[in-house]
């Protein structure tokens, strides 16, 4: 065998590459859901959240717009990478964190219900996004290697 010396070409520099690439993406890949997660808190932090006051004639609104919020979560959380039930989990448990804190906000008041919907449309949102990601995936053609 030859101690020849290896050839410094593009492909070993993409190989250096790769690794920086992971980390940079296992932080870039949940500032959305981070993002979201605290745009909800700041609503939660309101005393008076916009569209609060709209006489909507749906029964329960606020139910759907809480299943809406920590859908989206959920559905970011495992588009980030998040397992399924974990992004259920994290978002139902941000529900109920938020509930917690809108104890202690005045003029708010924490109701079991809403985190039924949070757990609820965390669970619609990823059974949704695995339906599309699995079709997605089974539909588009692997690349050679």
């Amino acid at each position: 065998m030859t101690d020849r010396p290896r050839k410094e070409g593009r492909r070993s520099e993409r190989n250096r590459s790769r690794p920086r690439r992971k980390r940079v993406a296992r932080i870039v890949r949940p500032l959305p859901a981070l993002l979201w997660a605290a745009g909800i808190w700041w609503l939660s932090a309101q005393s008076d959240p916009p569209g609060s006051g709209l006489e909507l004639p749906i029964a329960h609104v606020d139910k759907l717009a809480h299943a809406s919020l920590f859908g989206v979560l959920a559905a970011l959380l495992r588009l980030a990478g998040a397992g399924p039930w974990r992004a259920v989990g994290l978002a139902t448990a941000w529900g109920v964190i938020d509930e917690i804190h809108q104890m202690f906000v005045p003029g708010r008041t924490p109701e079991l219900l809403d985190v039924v919907a949070d757990a609820t449309g965390a669970l619609l949102a990823v059974a949704f996004v695995q339906v599309v990601l699995v079709r997605w995936f089974a539909a588009r053609p692997r690349p050679p290697r």
